[in-house]
Parts: structure tokens; sequence; C-alpha cells
């Protein structure tokens, strides 16, 4: 299903109106001056209908280019987009890939993460983060933690087997009640490595993203660095300081547990090749490209980040050998 969302071109260079795919970052008007067009959105404060000027350029063939989809959908008014949380997947996986999945409890200023996708291609609308605070729009509602989905691909070889465990939420805020850069983003995702060696079934190697980075525990050499319960890491998905939202490794202190459950949570597992249709994982993908965060278990991304995230601790495996 296709989304269209009206753009109104309020400088006097740009007189004409078209509409603008969400899936597509480019819409074309009439007319071929430069210039920078103003946006209507809803004041966040007053109530009131105002106008910004993203950094949305008109090229000379008529083309406005976006430099990240998620500045526009936050700058539009917010009553133009449905919200809108995905029914789960139910879950399809291995049972080691569930026997090493990470569990998770949120900080208090944290969203819930909810599935991405349903069975019939409905992929979440996300939530604004222009002018919002970390928990507005409902992003951590108790029903989410009964509504999730965490997405895995695995690979192995030279007997090692590495797990990623993508998680998807709604928006990640920074500076509340701003706009701009600093506000943060609509969706994000955010994953954790595990590294096994074969016929072990305790993990050698973690590693929790942090951004487009991630720090890594080695949990035989850091026993005191790193929590589980089982085989399964404790993760804190938290604010880093002023910035955005990401993981952390848990800590003694986490046990006091935060999220509405008051206990670790893991959601319904789906496998890379446990999709109801390689069309719908491949949609699911497909929905977050340009949008400035994306889901690493990708093709695009995979091998990439299992090697971000592994680095040099584990020589023997190469996270570029496919199975």
């Amino acid at each position: 299903m296709k989304t269209s969302l009206a753009i109104v071109a309020a400088m006097p260079l740009v007189g004409s109106v078209m509409a603008l795919p969400v899936n597509n970052i480019t819409a074309r008007l009439l007319g071929s001056r430069q210039s920078f067009v103003e946006i209507p959105r809803r004041n966040a404060t007053a109530g009131e209908d105002s106008l910004v000027a993203p950094p949305v350029q008109v090229s000379d063939n008529g083309a406005i280019n976006f430099m990240n989809l998620n500045s526009v959908l936050d700058t539009l008014d917010p009553d133009s987009i449905k919200h809108h949380v995905p029914k789960a997947l139910p879950q399809s996986t291995s049972s080691d890939a569930m026997h090493y999945q990470p569990v998770l409890d949120y900080s208090t200023h944290s969203c819930y993460n909810v599935p991405a996708i349903d069975a019939e291609g409905n992929v979440a609308s996300g939530l604004r983060s222009s002018y919002q605070t970390n928990l507005s729009g409902g992003c951590r509602k108790k029903e989410h933690l009964d509504n999730q989905n965490v997405y895995v691909r695995s690979r192995c070889n030279n007997g090692w087997c590495a797990y990623m465990y993508e998680h998807y939420f709604e928006k990640d805020v920074g500076l509340e009640h701003v706009a701009g850069i600093g506000s943060g983003h609509r969706h994000e995702w955010e994953n954790a490595v595990v590294v096994v060696k074969d016929g072990e079934g305790f993990p050698r190697l973690v590693a929790a993203s942090v951004h487009d980075g991630y720090i890594r525990r080695m949990p035989r050499k850091q026993v005191r660095r790193v929590r589980f319960q089982g085989a399964h890491v404790k993760l804190v998905y938290h604010k880093t300081g002023a910035g955005t939202h990401a993981f952390r490794f848990g800590k003694l202190l986490d046990e006091n547990i935060k999220n509405d459950k008051h206990k670790w949570v893991r959601g319904a597992l789906v496998d890379w090749n446990g999709f109801p249709s390689f069309e719908l994982r491949d949609r699911m993908v497909r929905a977050f490209v340009n949008t400035g965060t994306e889901p690493k278990i990708s093709d695009a991304h995979f091998a990439k980040y299992l090697d971000k995230a592994i680095g040099k601790r584990i020589p023997n495996f190469d996270p570029y050998m496919e199975d």
C-alpha cells in the first residue's frame, strides 16, 4: 500500500504542488529554479500551524532531494501520518538462535521495541522525534511487551557461529522539545551479536550496538563486566547521556528491573529464513532504506556489521564467508 504526503511549496519560486511517496526520497516539481521549499507543520507547543524550512533543495531539473526521509516525515503535520504498530509474526527460528537470544530491559526514558512488519506486509509507521519527549506517542505501552519481534540471522564457518539479533523501535529522541538533527530520528534499529564455538553452548563473544558501532565483551575474560540469564546476555536499552538511545550491557544494579513486566524480556524471534515469505522479509528491509537507520541483517549490511562487532577477537571466523 503506497502512502502519499502532500508537500506544499510555500515560496514564490515554486508554485506547483506534488505528492511525495513515502518510499521515495525524491519528488518532482514543475519549474527549474534552485530554491529551498518550506513545508507546513503543526506548532507542537501552541497547536498552531507554522512554517519551517528544512534542508530540502530543488535542483535545476526540478527534483527535490532530501538528505534523510526521517527529517521530512518529522517536519510534516503529525496528523498526516497514521500511527501503526504491526502485529507480531509468530516465532520461527532454530533452537540454537533461541538459546543465545539476549534478554532486555529498558531504562525509564526508553521506548519498547515493537514489530517492524506484520503478516499482511504493513510496515511500522514509526513516531516523529521533532518537538517530542523520549516517551511521547505511546512508545512505552505495557502491551508492547506482549507484541514484539526480534529478527535474527546467523553465519557459521570454521567451527564458529555468529548470531545477529535486530530490534526495531519506533523512534529515537535525542534532545527533547527540539527539531533538527539533535532531536533524533523516526525509526530505530539496534542489534546484538553473539558468537559461539561449536559444541560449547555458551557465548565466547557478545557485542551490543551503539548506533553505528559496537561495544564488546569476552565473557570468559571479563566475567564481571557482562551478566547472563542462562546463556542469554543481559542488555539494557538506554539513553546515552544527552544523545540518543543504544544498548549497553546489564549491571548488578539493573536487576532492579524498570520495564512493566518487571523481568528480563525476550520478543518472539523470527529467523532471516523464517519469515512467512521472502517477499515479506524483503519488503521489511526495503521499507527502511534511506531512512537513516536500517536493519543490519540485510544482505547489504550483514557481513560488514558482523566484522565491526567481532573485529579480530575470533581469528578463525570469517564474517564474509557464506555458510
